[in-house]
């Protein structure tokens, strides 16, 4: 499955900045009130691909552009926790604990693609994935 390219028009979201900078407290929150104007729109963006794109285009938010990395873990964490099945859930606490550990992200991105089944993990037939050779369950 490849990467869907994101086609975001620069002056549309230079105007959505402007028109939502003024109502915004942080960076993270602009973001998801630009994605919320575009899904509304019909148009389906997270608030991280508008982040991405905001960057990309290097326009001026007035906010700091760094996002705190324990307040995103911390998010993170939960909504994995919520969709991830109880026999895994020790796996995404690991990564929490550990968030530079490569294998477990691997792992349980694996077992996310493959409904949480290790021997669809195992019978992977996604040759040009590029986690394929990294896979868990050999």
């Amino acid at each position: 499955m490849g990467k869907t390219k994101v086609n975001i028009d620069q002056s549309e979201l230079l105007n959505k900045v402007n028109k939502y900078k003024n109502v915004s407290k942080n960076i993270s929150n602009l973001c998801k009130l630009i994605a919320k104007d575009y899904n509304d729109n019909g148009t389906t963006y997270s608030w991280s691909t508008i982040y991405n794109r905001i960057s990309v285009y290097g326009i001026d938010t007035g906010f700091d552009m760094r996002v705190k990395k324990t307040a995103n873990i911390t998010a993170f964490t939960q909504l994995l926790l919520k969709s991830v099945p109880v026999e895994y859930r020790k796996y995404v606490i690991q990564l929490r604990d550990n968030p530079s550990s490569r294998r477990l992200a691997i792992k349980l991105k694996c077992l996310d693609c493959s409904n949480y089944q290790q021997g669809e993990v195992r019978g992977c037939q996604c040759f040009d994935c590029p986690l394929y050779i990294f896979r868990p369950y050999k």
